[in-house]
C-alpha cells in the first residue's frame, strides 16, 4: 500500500484517553477510531476501576501507553502519538457522570467504564439538580485533577464537563420504565426530563464560564431510536430544541449525534436550530442524510457489533457504498469506527482505510 502524507498536527489535539483520529490525508473530511475499555484490559492488562478515575497519574501514563500501542498497531494510518508525551487527561465518567452528580451510586469494573445505578421513584421525586457544580461530585474531583495536572505539566487545559442527551440521562436515572411512563404520559417521565435537561443549562453554563466548550458539542440521542420518531416528536424534540437553542446562543455549534438509524427522524432534527452536523447509525442512508443538511457536516459511524460478526469482504462492500454514497460531499463527510471490542477483528479498521484509499 502506497504511504500516505501525514498531517502535521499537535497529537494532543486528536487523540483522546479513548479516542483517535488518523493523522493521514483522506479522500473525506475525517476518520476516527476508538476501543472500548474491554478491549485494551483483554488486549493489554489496562487495569480501569477506581484507580483509572481516581489516580491521575496512573490514568496519565497508561493513556501515553495506549496513544503508543494504537499508533504500532496501525501505523499507515498515523493514530495516537509514537512518542506520546504527558497530556492533562480528564476523568472519563462516561454515561454515568451525570447520574452521578444526581446522587446515583455508582460501580466501577475493572474492564469498562463506571456504570451508574437506577434511582427508585421516591428518590427521584426528591431528586434536585445541584446548584454549585463545581462543588458537586464527581464534577469537583474532574475540576480537582485537572487542576493538579495543569501544575504538574505546567498546562492550561481548562475544566470541561460533559452532558449526555436528555433522554439518554433520563434513561440512566429512571431505567426502562421511563419509556412506559413517556407513552402513559406519566408525570415522572416527564420530570425526569425536565431533571436532565436543568442539569444541561448548569452543566453547560459552567463550561461556558470556563471557556472550555468545544467548536461543537454533541447532544446524545443513543435513545431516540428506542422510543422511535413519532414518540421522539411529541415528547423529547421541545427539550432538544431548547438545549441546541441555549448552546447555539452562547456561540457554540451543535451535534446531534444519533447512533440509530436516521431516516424516520430527518424531518424532526430539521425542526432543531442550526445543527452544525450530525452523527448517525449503521443503517442510515448517507445520501439522504447529505441531501437533506446540505450545509452542515455528516459522520457516518459503523455498527461495532455488524463488525463482530461481518467478513473483511463485507466491510470492503460497505466502505465502498458509503463512499459512493457521499460522492461530491466529501469535505463535509466523515466516517467513525466506534466501541471496538475484544471480539471485533483489528483487521477490519485497516479494511476501511484501504478502500477509502482507492477512491482517493
Amino acid at each position: 500500500m502506497k504511504a500516505q502524507k501525514l498531517i502535521d498536527r499537535n497529537p494532543a489535539e486528536h487523540n483522546t484517553d479513548v479516542n483517535f483520529s488518523v493523522g493521514v490525508e483522506l479522500p473525506i473530511r475525517a476518520m476516527g477510531v476508538n476501543f472500548m475499555p474491554s478491549w485494551w484490559h483483554e488486549k493489554h492488562g489496562i487495569e480501569f476501576g477506581e484507580r483509572y478515575i481516581f489516580d491521575a497519574d496512573y490514568r496519565v501514563e497508561t493513556v501515553r501507553y495506549k496513544w503508543k500501542e494504537i499508533n504500532k498497531l496501525y501505523p499507515e494510518l498515523n493514530l495516537g502519538d509514537p512518542d506520546p508525551k504527558p497530556e492533562v487527561i480528564p476523568a472519563d465518567f462516561h454515561n454515568s457522570l451525570g447520574p452521578a452528580a444526581m446522587g446515583c451510586e455508582l460501580v466501577f469494573p475493572v474492564n469498562n467504564y463506571p456504570i451508574s445505578k437506577h434511582a427508585d421513584e421516591d428518590t427521584l421525586k426528591k431528586m434536585q439538580v445541584p446548584d454549585d457544580i463545581e462543588n458537586t461530585y464527581p464534577y469537583n474531583e474532574m475540576i480537582r485533577q485537572v487542576k493538579y495536572l495543569n501544575n504538574k505539566l505546567n498546562k492550561d487545559k481548562k475544566p470541561f464537563i460533559f452532558k449526555n442527551g436528555v433522554l439518554n440521562d433520563a434513561l440512566l436515572l429512571r431505567g426502562d420504565s421511563i419509556f412506559l411512563d413517556l407513552i402513559e404520559d406519566e408525570d415522572i417521565g416527564r420530570h425526569v426530563l425536565d431533571l436532565s435537561i436543568e442539569l444541561g443549562y448548569r452543566v453547560f453554563d459552567y463550561n461556558f464560564k470556563q471557556k472550555s466548550m468545544p467548536e461543537i458539542m454533541p447532544l446524545c440521542n443513543c435513545t431516540a431510536q428506542l422510543i422511535g420518531p413519532k414518540l421522539y416528536e411529541d415528547v423529547q424534540l421541545e427539550y432538544d430544541q431548547k438545549l441546541a437553542a441555549y448552546i447555539n446562543n452562547n456561540g457554540t455549534g451543535v451535534m446531534i449525534h444519533h447512533c440509530g438509524t436516521l431516516d424516520g427522524f430527518i424531518d424532526h432534527y430539521k425542526k432543531l436550530p442550526k445543527l452544525a452536523m450530525i452523527q448517525m447509525g449503521h443503517k442510515s442512508d448517507v445520501k439522504l442524510a447529505l441531501d437533506s443538511f446540505p450545509e452542515i457536516l455528516i459522520d457516518y459511524c459503523f455498527s461495532s457489533s455488524w463488525l463482530i460478526s461481518a467478513s473483511a469482504g463485507d466491510v470492503r462492500e460497505h466502505t465502498r457504498k458509503i463512499l459512493d454514497d457521499s460522492r461530491g460531499n466529501r469535505d463535509r463527510f466523515s466516517i467513525s469506527i466506534g466501541d471496538l471490542d475484544v471480539n471485533t477483528d483489528e483487521n477490519h479498521v485497516k479494511v476501511i482505510f484501504e478502500t477509502m484509499l482507492e477512491y482517493a
